[in-house]
């Protein structure tokens, strides 16, 4: 029924809006009435089809956007949707600058200084947001592309109600005999997760454009994901940086 309604296939490229002061219930994701929260644009894109050829952009405004439970992002054609947050504003930090202390030797380790220092710089940086209380920050199964430009992911160095701890970005495989999960990051940072920044598992595979992983239990955890190729080929002089 999905496909046979024309009002349901998005034909021509598009752009949805979210922002802090939008509303879920009466926005409808235009510039003039945004909806309040990237949930409620996922959704509203998972009932919909996307011709090929077609890039749907889900802009979001800069400031906080709280989580209580893990984003998922599921769709057809979701390689096809990109979900991009506000100008951020100054200069990035990276590599050494993100050594969790203003003084010339830098903190080692995980420590609560090492957090609120990092922390501050890349709050400063980024003006969107998305904070995770005690959840995985994205889910991306099988099948399924996630595509996120200019957005800070942090959480609260918490665990799951199971006790384990919480990550920030988990890449899966599809079902058996599908295709793993992808997730393509551009100057993202992940931040204060108590678990790894990024774990690829089985079959999931990522791509980094300077992307930022700071104070989180590891930093990408490669458990049988795809191998990285060599980023000097796409001409990026800092495409990753793990710190703390």
């Amino acid at each position: 029924q999905l496909a046979g309604s024309s009002s349901l296939i998005i034909t021509s490229d598009t752009t949805f809006y979210v922002a802090t002061n939008g509303n879920d219930s009466t926005g409808n994701g235009s510039s003039g009435s945004p909806w309040a929260t990237p949930t409620k644009a996922a959704q509203y894109l998972s009932q919909r089809r996307i011709k090929g050829g077609v890039i749907v952009t889900v802009s979001i405004g800069a400031g906080d956007y709280t989580f209580s439970s893990t984003l998922i992002i599921e769709h057809p054609q979701s390689s096809q949707i990109k979900y991009v947050g506000a100008t951020p504003a100054g200069n990035k930090p990276f590599g050494n600058a993100l050594k969790g202390t203003a003084n010339p030797t830098p903190i080692r380790g995980n420590t609560s200084s090492s957090k609120t220092y990092n922390n501050n710089l890349l709050t400063s940086y980024y003006t969107t947001r998305f904070l995770f209380n005690n959840c995985i920050g994205f889910l991306v199964g099988g099948g399924n592309n996630v595509n996120l430009q200019n957005i800070l992911i942090r959480g609260n160095n918490g665990t799951l109600g199971d006790g384990t701890s919480a990550r920030g970005i988990i890449v899966e495989s599809g079902r058996a005999g599908g295709l793993g999960g992808a997730i393509d990051l551009r100057n993202c940072a992940i931040h204060n997760f108590k678990g790894a920044g990024i774990a690829l598992v089985f079959g999931g595979n990522a791509k980094f454009n300077d992307l930022t992983i700071t104070n989180c239990g590891g930093g990408v955890s490669n458990n049988s994901g795809v191998v990285f190729g060599d980023a000097s080929s796409l001409g990026l002089s800092v495409p990753l940086t793990v710190s703390n």
